[in-house]
Order: structure tokens, then C-alpha cells, then sequence
């Protein structure tokens, strides 16, 4: 018997700060650490960035349903802020779709959110 598990991943990347790839269950959790991990990368080389702290809290983002682009919003407007200061920081989203059975992974395939 398999199953199929859907999870969500987010590769950052930076010249500066390497690459960091965070994992989540659902796409609103994803958002919220994409978010606080470039917040907290970024925030001694940009102090404006407090300015995107209140759109990013948790409640905030968990009462927005997970297929609305609100969700998303709030870390485009970081990032493209980011962009026009200079930074090289990019931030890709992606959906994953696991088959699973119960010894082994089957098949993956991930879309770009």
C-alpha cells in the first residue's frame, strides 16, 4: 500500500550568506520561515526591514488560507525591497508531491509555487 504526502520546500540564496533550504508541511509555515530566516540574515545590513515584522507573525499568516497569494505577498515585497537596495538574495518556493509506501520512497515530483 502507498500513500501520497505533499510537503513544501524553500531554497535561499545569497552571494553573501550561502544557500539555506528550509522545509515545511504547509505553505503558510513555509512563508513564515522563508521569512524570519532572511529577516534574521538580513537585519544588521538593513534595518528597515522591521517594517515587513508585523505582516510576518504567525497568526497573521496561518488566517490566510494557504492557496491565497496574500500569503506570499508580504515575502515578495521583502525580497524585492532587498533587490532594490542591492542585495543578491533570491528565494524560490516549491510544492513536492511524495509517493510513499512502507519501505521505501516511490516517486517525488515538485512544482515551482
Amino acid at each position: 500500500m502507498s500513500f501520497q504526502v505533499k510537503a513544501y520546500m524553500c531554497v535561499i540564496k545569497d552571494e553573501d550568506l550561502g544557500v539555506s533550504i528550509l522545509t515545511a508541511r504547509d505553505y503558510a509555515e513555509l512563508v513564515y520561515k522563508a521569512t524570519n530566516n532572511i529577516f534574521e540574515a538580513k537585519k544588521e545590513d538593513y534595518p528597515e526591514l522591521n517594517q515587513f515584522i508585523s505582516l510576518n507573525s504567525i497568526d497573521f499568516i496561518l488566517d490566510l488560507d494557504d492557496d491565497d497569494d496574500c500569503c506570499r505577498d508580504n515575502l515578495n515585497r521583502l525580497l524585492c525591497y532587498l533587490r532594490s537596495k542591492g542585495s543578491t538574495l533570491t528565494a524560490d518556493l516549491f510544492e513536492l508531491d511524495q509517493v510513499i509506501n512502507e519501505e521505501r520512497l516511490l516517486a517525488i515530483s515538485s512544482d515551482m509555487v
